[in-house]
């Protein structure tokens, strides 16, 4: 990053800010690589924690893409923690996904299972 003056003080719309974009994706992807999937139970309590602290900060209701943001990009198991703990009444907040799907095939999937995009 030295080597080409790149930080993160480096403007987005230039050419450093674009390697600084492109290094940080590459990343996201070899740490998708590495890391495992979380459990169900790793998936709620990372949802029920950031619920907390957007409730914390006021809000109500949020915008997502990140269905498959998680290491093994399983949205199922994102949707299942969703549905699990607002049957336990632990979803108080309004969560409006993006739907960012990879795949055609997890598109089809998602409306298939009776989700809605």
């Amino acid at each position: 990053m030295d080597l080409l003056k790149v930080s993160a003080k480096s403007s987005p719309n230039g050419v450093a800010g674009a390697i600084a974009g492109l290094i940080k994706e590459n990343a996201v992807q070899f740490f998708h690589s590495v890391l495992s999937a979380p459990s169900l139970e790793e998936v709620k309590e990372y949802v029920k924690f950031s619920i907390q602290k957007l409730n914390e900060g006021g809000f109500t209701g949020i915008q997502s893409d990140d269905l498959a943001s998680l290491p093994g990009k399983n949205w199922r198991r994102i949707m299942e923690a969703f549905k699990t703990l607002d049957a336990s009444d632990e979803m108080n907040l309004r969560i409006y996904e993006q739907c960012l799907f990879e795949r055609i095939e997890d598109a089809k999937a998602f409306i298939n299972e009776g989700y809605r995009i």
